[in-house]
């Protein structure tokens, strides 16, 4: 079972066990331990044979119908693999094995809140199941719920031992929570308990990719796929991390995966669409491209359908809440006590419009430190948004807001101590951009704007971890653009002047040092040449663009678009109230 990934992207991916093969009882051998003898022979299809046989007799035994469902799971049979494990479930309710079992299915199909409640019963159930803790904590990982994947992964360790698959899965956690050297040590022994396994040598790879080591992750990533050739994962990377040349031997393995695709879980077809894409995009086989993007984008939002809707009505309400007077009732306020010597830069935009660019960019300068994406200003707002009190009684409301800016500095400094300058790049952070100068006065936001059609056919091609459901499909992405566009016109025409620093990613591949120059300038900073030279730095970088910021500016992306512009038309279409030009 597998993000996500992505994903992520997407992000690092996650090993699972699979499910716990029903245990033969002690009994004489009756047809459901002979069952489950054959399927722990590999005989799956005499298995269900026999199994099927004996529930013509004993429709009621929960057990024939748990193995049955194991034979049907190694044959491919997924439909009846779901089936029969909920039979089993109905006619034994209490069999920790079936739920955790059907959770598996569930997440292999890329069914994750199914898999969840799977998983959690069977906790539930048995506390010391040691692989649905193990599964709950790699699902878990996938959604990027990381602090939440530790405890049942490592209640899972507790109960079972070191088994490579709960070790390797607490790593990315781990590493995902910033906490590398300790990821570091569960990888080492994840792998030293199954050396060369191919998931766990492409975390391995990963790593190396975060920590800026291409080369090493090359040769992990080169060493995967010499044991597993069509490694979904690996070969997604490998298209990101290259640029596709006719007769590269792993874009023929890319080719021959993609040809056989169509027996591979759900998540794995998703993660070969999008590879294929990227190599035939880089082949100028725009048609082929397109076809295998539109594949992976289709599975992928019919798994995950954003929901347009309550955007809109939260965006709705927040331009609604939100007018110039709530700034003018600000500025006559008492000042509060949030601290001056720590100075956030947030960066907003579009995903795929520069702000990891930027972020990269500036956290180069000696002042500055990147923080990543990070959470916590939507976590601290949620309680608070959309509602706005009327006029005249949001003094205390008013007094909310900068209680939780110390919260954010501190919760957000709690990583960089000696920090004065630092960089929250959160794309999303956009919705509630206007928030910030209530909360705390001194911080600097930047908007990163891109062209829209550049924009969109970026996020549309790009596999991400977690989030983004509205990237899935052209239409929901050009109305979640045009939504992006009118609530930035606000803020804009709300906020005092000059508190939101426009910049456009255009500008900045056309005159680096100029758009830096200006930028920092607005901050406060000087000039310092390794700006220029961002791509030099090797910092972790997590996010979607880390393989491009770590080389030069290069302006090959503006335009991108217009290779398939014939098959753009649901996406132009939705774009035309902003009046998008191409």
């Amino acid at each position: 079972m597998t993000r996500p990934s992505v994903r992520p992207a997407g992000k690092v991916p996650v090993q699972r066990k699979g499910f716990r093969a029903p245990r033969p009882d002690r009994r004489p051998e009756d047809s459901a331990t002979r069952a489950a003898r054959l399927n722990d022979q590999g005989k799956h299809r005499k298995a269900l044979h026999v199994a099927s046989e004996a529930l013509r007799r004993e429709p009621s035994n929960a057990r024939l119908w748990d193995v049955g469902a194991a034979a049907a799971f190694a044959l491919g049979q997924f439909a009846d693999a779901e089936q029969f494990w909920t039979v089993a479930i109905h006619h034994d309710p209490n069999s920790a094995d079936a739920h955790s079992n059907l959770g598996t299915l569930y997440g292999r199909n890329g069914a994750r809140d199914a898999a969840e409640r799977c998983f959690t019963r069977a906790i539930a159930l048995d506390p010391q199941h040691a692989v649905a803790l193990n599964n709950l904590g790699a699902l878990r990982v996938e959604q990027e719920r990381y602090a939440e994947a530790l405890q049942p992964l490592e209640a899972s360790l507790a109960v079972a031992g070191e088994r490579p698959d709960a070790l390797n899965n607490l790593a990315l956690a781990l590493f995902n929570l910033g906490r590398v050297e300790e990821a570091r040590v569960a990888l080492r022994r994840s792998s030293a308990l199954k050396p060369g396994c191919p998931d766990m040598l492409v975390n391995s790879a990963l790593i190396h990719m975060h920590d800026g080591d291409e080369a090493a992750a090359e040769r992990a990533f080169d060493a995967v796929l010499a044991r597993e050739p069509g490694h979904a994962r690996a070969l997604l990377f490998k298209s990101e991390q290259n640029r596709a040349t006719s007769g590269c031997a792993w874009v023929g393995q890319l080719e021959e995966a993609y040809r056989r695709r169509g027996s591979r879980p759900v998540c794995e077809v998703i993660h070969l669409d999008f590879a294929m894409g990227k190599v035939c995009e880089d082949l100028a086989r725009y048609d082929e491209a397109f076809a295998a993007y539109a594949e992976g984008n289709r599975l992928q939002h019919g798994q995950h359908p954003f929901d347009e809707p309550s955007e809109q009505r939260y965006l709705d309400a927040v331009r609604t809440g939100f007018g110039a007077d709530v700034y003018s009732e600000a500025a006559s306020a008492p000042p509060g006590t949030v601290s001056t010597d720590k100075v956030p830069i947030f960066i907003v935009g579009m995903p795929r419009s520069g702000t990891t660019l930027m972020e990269q960019i500036l956290a180069a300068h000696p002042e500055v430190v990147g923080a990543g994406e990070l959470t916590l200003l939507g976590e601290l707002l949620a309680p608070v948004l959309p509602d706005v009190p009327p006029a005249g009684a949001r003094d205390a409301w008013l007094s909310r807001l900068r209680e939780l800016g110390d919260r954010y500095l501190e919760d957000a400094w709690k990583a960089h101590p000696q920090a004065t300058f630092l960089v929250d790049k959160m794309p999303d952070n956009h919705q509630v951009a206007g928030l910030i100068p209530l909360m705390i006065p001194q911080a600097r936001i930047i908007h990163m704007s891109r062209a829209p059609l550049d924009v969109c056919w970026s996020c549309f091609t790009q596999l991400f971890a977690t989030g983004h459901e509205y990237a899935y499909d052209l239409g929901t992405l050009g109305r979640r653009y045009v939504r992006y566009h009118r609530l930035m016109e606000h803020w804009r025409s709300v906020l005092p002047a000059g508190r939101v620093l426009e910049v456009n990613y255009e500008d900045v591949v056309a005159d680096l040092e100029g758009e830096t120059r200006r930028i920092l300038a607005h901050l406060g900073l000087n000039w310092h040449e390794r700006c220029a030279r961002f791509y030099e730095q090797r910092r972790i970088v997590l996010t979607a663009s880390r393989t491009q910021v770590r080389r030069p500016i290069y302006a090959s992306s503006v335009g991108r678009w217009k290779s398939f512009e014939k098959h753009l038309a649901p996406l132009i279409q939705a774009l035309a109230p902003i009046h998008a030009a191409p």
